[in-house]
């Protein structure tokens, strides 16, 4: 909350039940980690798990692909910038490697915009090292820029070793820096967005295929990029829009290609099909009223800002509102002033919250009415817990 009772006050949080009349059911999912999220505000449709850190595999690629689209957009790189391979990026990442590859050859000079699509479509190792040797003189330099930039975009659970994704025990990342990561792509780079929808590339008459599933036509996403290795199983960060909503996906712990294929295409579409925004409020209607002591009012009025037109299931039942707010709550209180939040949960769940501000002033009583009305609210303000009428506005 953006304010504090009074110095020496007690805390109550105090919840005001709304009930809702359209929910769903939670979905099943195999992934031992995953968050869904809608992209315009970031509603939470699906979480589990979502801080546990897993070795990221080749969605390493995402941060490697950032720190490069930085670059372009920033024109320190040009899209015709030759970078060279090395011996070590050839050896470590390419064909004697053994791993996923572009098949880059030692030496070979390659414009940044094909080795840009030889992470994102290919996943090479090879173009990843090159990137980073490159930019930054070697691996561990560039993991260093990797790990600064990841704590400038609030990255709070990741730490970059390399910028491939080979195994490393210490490179760690979860489901909901990943979804951060992938969202901040997408809004950031839209003249290179579409490079993550391509589904195929060739380098060296080698000729790939994207592997990310949610580019199949059967799902009909646009992005961004499979990882796969013991930590994190079969892994995905997917995109997919549908009319004026996108969704973001991050999971993990699939066991097969397979079974990836088929939660992504699963969830994506229950997160695009059985959700829709519903006006609950207008901007400036009342929501609630809640006591203030030491005022010239007992009451302030809960105002919003903005109509509030949460992401709900369509159907079903299990979805509630509160108003929440820190009390007691003590005069001067200012109109404008953010006083509680509304927060809508599905199925127990946070998804949304928005604040609600006071529609009045309240000034203050003298200095010996506020204590007393000071001991009242200790007294008797922390069993209030008053259910409130549900408006849909129309």
């Amino acid at each position: 909350m953006s304010r504090l009772p009074l110095a020496g006050s007690l805390l109550a949080m105090i919840l005001l039940s709304l009930n809702l009349t359209a929910a769903a059911a939670p979905i099943e999912t195999a992934a031992k980690q995953v968050l869904l999220v809608d992209e315009a505000d970031g509603t939470v449709l699906l979480a589990r798990n979502i801080h546990q850190k897993v070795e990221p595999a080749s969605l390493t690629k995402l941060m490697t692909a950032e720190i490069l689209l930085s670059e372009l957009s920033a024109g320190t790189v040009r899209e015709d910038t030759v970078f060279t391979v090395s011996e070590h990026a050839w050896r470590t990442g390419g064909a004697p490697s053994g791993s996923v590859a572009m098949f880059l050859k030692p030496k070979e000079e390659v414009p940044v915009i094909d080795l840009l699509r030889g992470i994102v479509v290919q996943s090479g190792n090879d173009a990843a090292i090159t990137i980073a040797e490159n930019l930054a003189g070697s691996e561990e330099q560039f993991a260093e820029r990797m790990n600064s930039r990841a704590a400038e975009l609030g990255l709070t659970d990741t730490t970059f070793h390399n910028p491939s994704g080979l195994s490393h025990p210490d490179q760690l990342v979860s489901m909901a820096d990943l979804v951060t990561l992938g969202r901040h792509i997408h809004r950031t780079y839209p003249d290179y967005w579409p490079i993550f929808a391509e589904p195929a590339f060739e380098w060296n008459k080698v000729f790939q295929r994207n592997r990310n599933p949610a580019l199949s036509p059967r799902i009909g996403g646009d992005g961004l990029k499979t990882g796969q290795n013991e930590s994190l199983g079969f892994g995905v960060v997917a995109t997919k829009a549908k009319g004026d909503r996108r969704v973001f996906l991050a999971m993990g712990g699939l066991t097969s290609r397979d079974e990836r294929f088929q939660e992504t295409r699963k969830l994506l579409d229950w997160a695009l099909d059985g959700f829709a925004r519903k006006p609950l409020y207008r901007a400036g209607e009342l929501v609630e009223t809640v006591p203030v002591f030491g005022g010239t009012k007992e009451k302030v009025a809960l105002l919003l800002a903005e109509t509030f037109r949460p992401l709900i299931p369509v159907d079903g039942a299990g979805v509630d509102a509160q108003v929440m707010y820190s009390g007691p709550i003590a005069a001067p209180v200012q109109r404008g002033e953010e006083i509680a939040k509304l927060i809508v949960r599905v199925n127990g769940s946070e998804t949304v919250s928005v604040p609600l501000l006071a529609a009045d002033d309240v000034p203050s009583k003298g200095l010996f009415t506020r204590a007393a009305d000071a001991l009242s609210e200790l007294a008797f303000g922390w069993l209030r817990n008053v259910e409130l009428p549900w408006t849909t506005a129309s």
